[in-house]
């Protein structure tokens, strides 16, 4: 415990905290510092590519259960569709559609959750993971709900162990 209390006691002295913010530019208030530091993400991309045709970009105005301009009602609307398409089970293959291309905005509260089938939930883990990737490196902040999905997957994963599904 006396350990920690050092540690505490170091690095929450006045010297030490003015330090790091004259390091960020923060103290005293030196805002080129922190606008010399900052990197635009789209910056190594060329200026022929559209910020629409990047991954994980998602058009102003939908959400995932209204939007509120009445000209995007239709756009939306698609959207929703193809992704019920997509995650939804269908007859043919008797599994769900894999999108090969950008992720679409999924209305999570319309998607039926798996059955304990494992094939089944690898897909549905695969676009998951896709759809974190193409954000991450879109440089998108993960939302609250992709991160909700992420935490509803990973706790999946442990129920399948425990019940032995996934042991071989």
């Amino acid at each position: 415990m006396f350990h920690l209390q050092e540690i505490r006691r170091e690095a929450t002295k006045k010297s030490t905290i003015i330090s790091s913010w004259v390091k960020t530019g923060i103290y005293p208030l030196n805002p080129s510092v922190v606008l010399d530091r900052m990197v635009n993400p789209l910056s190594s991309l060329s200026l022929e590519v559209a910020e629409r045709d990047l991954p994980g970009y998602i058009t102003p105005g939908c959400s995932s259960n209204h939007s509120s301009d009445d000209n995007d009602d239709s756009a939306c609307e698609e959207v929703g569709v193809y992704s019920q398409e997509v995650h939804h089970s269908t007859r043919r293959n008797g599994g769900i559609l894999m999108m090969s291309s950008i992720p679409l905005r999924v209305i999570w509260n319309d998607v039926n959750t798996p059955e304990l089938n494992l094939r089944q939930i690898k897909q549905y883990e695969d676009y998951v993971a896709f759809c974190i990737e193409c954000s991450i490196s879109s440089g998108m902040p993960l939302t609250p709900s992709v991160l909700y999905v992420h935490n509803k997957v990973r706790k999946a994963h442990t129920t399948l162990a425990l019940n032995g599904i996934t042991a071989t």
